[in-house]
């Protein structure tokens, strides 16, 4: 594609490959399957060290959040302590 700038990480047991930039998007590595698209832009990705969420930061929208592995959409935001 023409994206300039697109973050990658996977989950902490390597199933999952997520990338950021211009649409979010989470595909699993064992099947090569898509599982997730948005049209949000994010300058990182990340998942939880349990693996099970998965969140987006970007400059138009503070912190986006999914659960895992069903990808629901959790509340925007940090949505706990930094405990």
């Amino acid at each position: 594609g023409s994206e300039l700038f697109a973050p990658v990480t996977c989950s902490p047991d390597g199933r999952l490959l997520a990338r950021g930039g211009y649409g979010v998007r989470l595909w699993d590595l064992g099947s090569g399957d898509q599982l997730m698209a948005t049209r949000d832009f994010a300058e990182a990705v990340a998942f939880s060290p349990d693996g099970s969420e998965f969140a987006a930061f970007g400059s138009d929208r503070p912190l986006l959040r999914w659960s895992l592995p069903g990808g629901e959409r959790l509340p925007d935001g940090w949505g706990g302590t930094r405990a």
